[in-house]
């Protein structure tokens, strides 16, 4: 019955009781009056009787609760800060809590789909509840502070031939240095200056590929779940509004 009451659940908590033990390092959060009363669970039931399509929702690598209890799991810039918002796809602890996540999601609710929200990287830039930035980021910029430099990005990164992360994170550092003090001017539209950048320096081009190919493997990891129990993959596309955050 409808109460006309307003809830706020807890940030990036589960609505079902997750099965223990299997998270790996993480524990996730639950919005426990949700799971207690079996919402999730009595949808899907209804759903089942009705002859309804169930389809669950999940948000993989943009999560601050867990960010905020790990921050060794979050995405790290070229200066070594952290992105609380924002769990790195290279992440093995990262890679795990994404594959019981989807996991138990099929086992517990039996989903007829899921619709896999934010499985790609993050951009540096959250929207946080008085978020405020001292200056202009402009994309190029914007892009520079997203990219990964944590350990396990950049030891991935070095074994890949022909590619130093170290220098690719040197250039990143001069770039921004540059790019904040207006030093450098890139001239186009945003998604001009996302295409100069990778153009005019090789080392930051081989880091972006490897980028890529690390963020493919990582939406493999829980498509491939689903697939494995039958179930169908709804990729949600990023709201972030430059392309940085979609690769």
């Amino acid at each position: 019955a409808r109460s006309g009451r307003v809830y706020r659940l807890e940030d990036a908590a589960l609505a079902f009781t997750p099965t223990e033990n299997l998270y790996g390092d993480f524990t996730p959060a639950v919005h426990k009056e949700t799971a207690d009363a079996g919402v999730v669970e009595q949808l899907r039931a209804w759903c089942a009787d009705t002859g309804r399509h169930f389809c669950g929702w999940t948000v993989v690598l943009h999560n601050s609760t867990l960010g905020a209890r790990h921050p060794e799991a979050c995405v790290q810039n070229c200066h070594g800060d952290r992105y609380p918002h924002a769990l790195c796809a290279s992440n093995p602890s990262v890679r795990h809590y994404a594959a019981a996540l989807v996991r138990d999601i099929c086992a517990r609710l039996r989903p007829d789909s899921v619709m896999l929200e934010s499985a790609t990287n993050r951009a540096a830039g959250h929207g946080d509840h008085h978020e405020i930035g001292n200056t202009r980021v402009g994309a190029a910029a914007l892009w520079l502070l997203s990219l990964c430099c944590c350990p396990h990005c950049l030891g991935r990164a070095a074994k890949t031939p022909g590619l130093d992360p170290e220098q690719a994170r040197a250039t990143c550092k001069r770039l921004l240095q540059d790019l904040l003090n207006r030093e450098v001017h890139i001239p186009g539209t945003d998604m001009a200056q996302l295409a100069t950048l990778p153009l005019e320096y090789p080392e930051l081009h081989a880091y972006q590929r490897e980028r890529q190919k690390r963020t493919a493997e990582f939406i493999a990891i829980p498509s491939q779940t689903l697939r494995v129990n039958d179930v169908e993959c709804k990729p949600l596309p990023t709201s972030t509004p430059f392309e940085i955050a979609s690769s």
